[in-house]
């Protein structure tokens, strides 16, 4: 699985961007608590303006008990971003081919 997504969710009108965490974020307690790893995600509308197209909405980080390349496949890890950011993992999305 790739390390970085970007879902572009319609109904929310917003580019929902999803990567891989480092593991360097995860503190102590953290670990404690039985996370192993995370995901940062992060989410753009667009502006309509050439210069300047995407305007910064939100970002976080989703802790995970279990490793991010465990997700069964990217549907999978779709929807739980999607649970994740805006509570509601049945959104539709377009993934937006990134290099």
């Amino acid at each position: 699985m790739k390390d970085a997504f970007t879902l572009y969710v319609p109904e929310k009108k917003e580019f929902l961007f999803i990567y891989e965490g480092t593991g360097d974020n995860l503190l102590p307690e953290d670990i404690q608590n039985g996370y192993v790893d995370y995901i940062e995600l992060y989410t753009y509308s667009f502006t309509g303006d050439m210069d300047a197209p995407l305007q910064d909405e939100d970002g976080v980080e989703m802790m995970l008990k279990s490793f991010y390349q465990d997700f069964e496949n990217e549907k999978c890890l779709f929807e739980a971003c999607l649970d994740y950011m805006y509570e509601d993992k049945t959104l539709t999305y377009i993934e937006v081919e990134t290099k």
